[in-house]
Protein backbone atom coordinates (compact mmCIF):
# COMPACT_ATOMS: atom_id res chain seq x y z
CA UNK A 1 0.00 0.00 0.00
CA UNK A 2 1.15 3.58 -0.03
CA UNK A 3 2.66 3.17 3.42
CA UNK A 4 5.10 0.46 2.33
CA UNK A 5 7.68 3.27 2.14
CA UNK A 6 7.93 6.31 4.42
CA UNK A 7 7.04 9.67 3.00
CA UNK A 8 3.40 9.33 1.97
CA UNK A 9 2.20 11.32 4.97
CA UNK A 10 4.06 14.35 3.60
CA UNK A 11 2.62 13.73 0.14
CA UNK A 12 -1.01 13.41 1.17
CA UNK A 13 -1.86 17.09 0.74
CA UNK A 14 -0.69 17.21 -2.88
CA UNK A 15 -1.16 13.59 -3.96
CA UNK A 16 -4.53 14.08 -5.67
CA UNK A 17 -3.17 16.95 -7.76
CA UNK A 18 -0.03 14.99 -8.67
CA UNK A 19 -1.90 11.83 -9.68
CA UNK A 20 -4.63 13.62 -11.61
CA UNK A 21 -2.01 15.33 -13.78
CA UNK A 22 -0.89 12.00 -15.25
CA UNK A 23 -3.85 9.71 -14.62
CA UNK A 24 -5.42 7.49 -17.29
CA UNK A 25 -8.75 5.74 -16.64
CA UNK A 26 -8.48 2.04 -17.57
CA UNK A 27 -10.18 1.36 -20.88
CA UNK A 28 -11.58 -1.94 -19.55
CA UNK A 29 -13.36 -0.22 -16.67
CA UNK A 30 -16.51 0.87 -18.49
CA UNK A 31 -17.41 -2.71 -19.43
CA UNK A 32 -16.85 -3.93 -15.85
CA UNK A 33 -19.00 -1.40 -13.99
CA UNK A 34 -22.74 -1.70 -13.44
CA UNK A 35 -25.25 -0.37 -10.91
CA UNK A 36 -25.09 -2.09 -7.53
CA UNK A 37 -21.50 -3.29 -7.90
CA UNK A 38 -19.12 -2.84 -4.96
CA UNK A 39 -15.71 -1.66 -6.14
CA UNK A 40 -12.55 -1.40 -4.03
CA UNK A 41 -9.40 0.51 -4.88
CA UNK A 42 -6.34 -1.12 -3.32
CA UNK A 43 -4.24 0.90 -2.58
CA UNK A 44 -6.37 3.96 -3.07
CA UNK A 45 -4.19 6.87 -2.05
CA UNK A 46 -6.62 9.79 -2.23
CA UNK A 47 -8.82 7.90 -4.72
CA UNK A 48 -8.16 7.48 -8.43
CA UNK A 49 -11.52 6.81 -10.12
CA UNK A 50 -14.28 7.33 -7.51
CA UNK A 51 -16.26 9.65 -9.78
CA UNK A 52 -16.24 7.00 -12.52
CA UNK A 53 -17.56 4.35 -10.12
CA UNK A 54 -20.25 6.68 -8.79
CA UNK A 55 -21.40 7.64 -12.29
CA UNK A 56 -21.97 3.94 -12.99
CA UNK A 57 -24.07 3.50 -9.83
CA UNK A 58 -21.44 1.57 -7.89
CA UNK A 59 -20.54 1.55 -4.21
CA UNK A 60 -16.89 2.44 -3.64
CA UNK A 61 -14.44 1.35 -0.94
CA UNK A 62 -11.09 3.15 -0.76
CA UNK A 63 -8.43 1.12 1.08
CA UNK A 64 -5.02 2.41 2.07
CA UNK A 65 -2.41 1.89 4.77
CA UNK A 66 -1.72 5.60 5.22
CA UNK A 67 -4.16 7.44 7.52
CA UNK A 68 -2.97 10.76 6.10
CA UNK A 69 -3.84 9.60 2.59
CA UNK A 70 -7.30 8.54 3.73
CA UNK A 71 -7.87 11.91 5.41
CA UNK A 72 -7.03 13.55 2.07
CA UNK A 73 -9.23 10.99 0.30
CA UNK A 74 -12.18 11.99 2.47
CA UNK A 75 -11.79 15.56 1.18
CA UNK A 76 -11.24 14.38 -2.40
CA UNK A 77 -14.50 12.37 -2.49
CA UNK A 78 -16.64 14.84 -0.56
CA UNK A 79 -20.03 14.84 -2.25
CA UNK A 80 -19.43 11.57 -4.11
CA UNK A 81 -22.19 9.11 -3.11
CA UNK A 82 -21.70 5.68 -1.57
CA UNK A 83 -17.98 5.91 -0.72
CA UNK A 84 -16.40 4.39 2.40
CA UNK A 85 -12.80 4.36 3.61
CA UNK A 86 -10.84 1.53 5.22
CA UNK A 87 -7.46 2.00 6.89
CA UNK A 88 -5.66 -1.32 6.34
CA UNK A 89 -2.62 -2.93 4.82
CA UNK A 90 -3.15 -5.38 2.00
CA UNK A 91 -1.77 -8.31 4.00
CA UNK A 92 -4.32 -7.74 6.79
CA UNK A 93 -7.48 -7.67 4.66
CA UNK A 94 -9.92 -10.48 5.40
CA UNK A 95 -13.27 -11.63 4.03
CA UNK A 96 -14.83 -10.91 7.44
CA UNK A 97 -13.79 -7.27 7.03
CA UNK A 98 -14.66 -6.77 3.37
CA UNK A 99 -16.43 -8.40 0.43
CA UNK A 100 -16.39 -6.74 -3.00
CA UNK A 101 -17.24 -7.52 -6.62
CA UNK A 102 -14.36 -5.71 -8.32
CA UNK A 103 -10.90 -4.68 -7.11
CA UNK A 104 -8.92 -2.03 -8.97
CA UNK A 105 -5.16 -1.87 -8.35
CA UNK A 106 -4.48 1.47 -10.05
CA UNK A 107 -1.68 3.38 -11.72
CA UNK A 108 1.24 0.94 -11.43
CA UNK A 109 0.63 0.26 -7.71
CA UNK A 110 1.16 -3.46 -8.35
CA UNK A 111 4.79 -2.75 -9.28
CA UNK A 112 5.33 -1.04 -5.95
CA UNK A 113 3.51 -3.71 -3.94
CA UNK A 114 5.56 -6.40 -5.69
CA UNK A 115 8.78 -4.91 -4.36
CA UNK A 116 7.73 -5.77 -0.80
CA UNK A 117 5.45 -8.80 -1.23
CA UNK A 118 5.56 -11.86 -3.53
CA UNK A 119 3.08 -11.60 -6.40
CA UNK A 120 1.22 -14.83 -5.52
CA UNK A 121 0.67 -13.52 -1.98
CA UNK A 122 -0.67 -10.23 -3.35
CA UNK A 123 -3.14 -12.05 -5.57
CA UNK A 124 -4.20 -14.42 -2.77
CA UNK A 125 -5.04 -11.47 -0.53
CA UNK A 126 -7.05 -9.80 -3.27
CA UNK A 127 -8.88 -13.01 -4.18
CA UNK A 128 -9.74 -13.57 -0.52
CA UNK A 129 -12.06 -10.56 -0.37
CA UNK A 130 -13.83 -11.09 -3.72
CA UNK A 131 -17.43 -12.17 -3.93
CA UNK A 132 -18.13 -15.20 -6.14
CA UNK A 133 -17.61 -14.16 -9.75
CA UNK A 134 -15.53 -11.16 -8.68
CA UNK A 135 -12.63 -9.79 -10.72
CA UNK A 136 -9.41 -7.83 -10.25
CA UNK A 137 -8.34 -5.08 -12.66
CA UNK A 138 -4.67 -4.12 -12.64
CA UNK A 139 -2.89 -1.18 -14.26
CA UNK A 140 0.72 -2.41 -14.31
CA UNK A 141 4.01 -1.69 -15.98
CA UNK A 142 4.77 -4.96 -17.78
CA UNK A 143 7.91 -5.32 -19.85
CA UNK A 144 9.85 -2.32 -21.11
CA UNK A 145 7.93 0.84 -21.96
CA UNK A 146 8.89 2.05 -25.42
CA UNK A 147 9.45 5.62 -24.25
CA UNK A 148 7.83 6.52 -20.96
CA UNK A 149 4.98 5.96 -18.58
CA UNK A 150 3.73 8.26 -15.86
CA UNK A 151 6.35 7.24 -13.33
CA UNK A 152 9.25 5.63 -15.24
CA UNK A 153 11.22 6.64 -18.32
CA UNK A 154 14.00 4.13 -19.07
CA UNK A 155 15.93 6.48 -21.32
CA UNK A 156 16.38 9.00 -18.50
CA UNK A 157 17.95 6.82 -15.80
CA UNK A 158 20.16 8.60 -13.29
CA UNK A 159 19.45 12.06 -14.73
CA UNK A 160 17.25 14.40 -12.65
CA UNK A 161 14.43 16.06 -14.55
CA UNK A 162 11.08 17.78 -14.03
CA UNK A 163 8.11 15.48 -14.64
CA UNK A 164 5.17 17.55 -13.31
CA UNK A 165 4.30 21.23 -13.40
CA UNK A 166 0.77 21.63 -12.09
CA UNK A 167 -1.42 24.19 -10.29
CA UNK A 168 -1.21 23.85 -6.53
CA UNK A 169 -4.50 23.32 -4.66
CA UNK A 170 -3.59 26.28 -2.40
CA UNK A 171 -2.49 28.51 -5.29
CA UNK A 172 0.77 28.91 -7.13
CA UNK A 173 2.59 26.09 -8.92
CA UNK A 174 3.79 22.63 -7.93
CA UNK A 175 6.95 21.44 -9.68
CA UNK A 176 7.91 17.80 -9.20
CA UNK A 177 11.49 16.70 -9.84
CA UNK A 178 12.30 13.05 -10.45
CA UNK A 179 15.45 10.93 -10.55
CA UNK A 180 15.38 7.19 -11.21
CA UNK A 181 17.97 4.46 -10.88
CA UNK A 182 17.50 0.90 -12.13
CA UNK A 183 19.23 -2.21 -10.78
CA UNK A 184 18.15 -5.44 -12.50
CA UNK A 185 14.34 -5.54 -12.15
CA UNK A 186 14.16 -2.88 -9.44
CA UNK A 187 13.75 0.84 -10.02
CA UNK A 188 14.35 3.38 -7.28
CA UNK A 189 12.60 6.69 -7.94
CA UNK A 190 13.36 9.87 -5.98
CA UNK A 191 10.67 12.56 -6.00
CA UNK A 192 11.18 16.12 -4.81
CA UNK A 193 8.16 18.42 -4.89
CA UNK A 194 8.50 22.20 -4.70
CA UNK A 195 5.77 24.78 -4.26
CA UNK A 196 6.83 28.18 -5.54
CA UNK A 197 10.49 27.13 -5.00
CA UNK A 198 9.87 25.90 -1.41
CA UNK A 199 10.38 22.16 -0.92
CA UNK A 200 7.20 20.33 0.09
CA UNK A 201 8.69 16.84 0.41
CA UNK A 202 11.42 14.46 -0.71
CA UNK A 203 10.35 10.84 -1.11
CA UNK A 204 11.86 7.68 -2.62
CA UNK A 205 9.79 4.70 -3.81
CA UNK A 206 10.99 1.38 -5.17
CA UNK A 207 9.23 -0.54 -7.94
CA UNK A 208 9.66 -4.02 -9.34
CA UNK A 209 9.50 -4.33 -13.12
CA UNK A 210 7.17 -7.19 -14.07
CA UNK A 211 6.29 -9.12 -17.22
CA UNK A 212 3.33 -11.13 -18.44
CA UNK A 213 4.70 -14.60 -17.55
CA UNK A 214 5.37 -13.55 -13.94
CA UNK A 215 1.83 -12.19 -13.58
CA UNK A 216 0.24 -15.23 -15.27
CA UNK A 217 2.20 -17.69 -13.10
CA UNK A 218 1.53 -15.76 -9.89
CA UNK A 219 -2.17 -15.63 -10.64
CA UNK A 220 -2.26 -19.39 -11.21
CA UNK A 221 -0.41 -19.98 -7.94
CA UNK A 222 -3.08 -17.91 -6.18
CA UNK A 223 -5.98 -19.83 -7.76
CA UNK A 224 -6.75 -17.12 -10.30
CA UNK A 225 -6.38 -16.74 -14.04
CA UNK A 226 -5.63 -13.88 -16.40
CA UNK A 227 -8.62 -13.36 -18.67
CA UNK A 228 -7.36 -10.24 -20.46
CA UNK A 229 -4.12 -8.44 -21.24
CA UNK A 230 -4.71 -5.15 -23.02
CA UNK A 231 -2.34 -2.29 -23.79
CA UNK A 232 -3.53 0.74 -21.87
CA UNK A 233 -2.98 4.45 -22.08
CA UNK A 234 0.28 5.81 -20.70
CA UNK A 235 2.10 2.53 -21.50
CA UNK A 236 0.50 0.75 -18.53
CA UNK A 237 -0.95 -2.67 -19.37
CA UNK A 238 -4.47 -3.43 -18.20
CA UNK A 239 -4.81 -6.93 -16.76
CA UNK A 240 -8.06 -8.59 -15.73
CA UNK A 241 -7.99 -11.49 -13.27
CA UNK A 242 -10.78 -13.86 -12.27
CA UNK A 243 -11.03 -16.95 -10.11
CA UNK A 244 -9.69 -20.00 -11.92
CA UNK A 245 -12.19 -22.80 -12.64
CA UNK A 246 -12.17 -25.50 -9.99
Amino acid sequence: MTATTPGYAARAGTYAAEVTAGLTVPQLLDDLLRPGLTVAEVPSGTGHYPHTYAAAGCTTVLIDASPEMLDAAAENVAGVPHVSLIHARLETLTAEQLRVDLIVVPNGALNQLADAMPLPDIFRQLAGVLNPGGQVLLQALLGEPVERCGFYEPLRDDAPFIDRVIPAPSGGTLVRHRRQRRTDDRVSIEFVLRHNDDQVYEHTVTLRLLDRPSVTNAAAAAGMKVTTYQPGLGQLTEVLLAAAPT
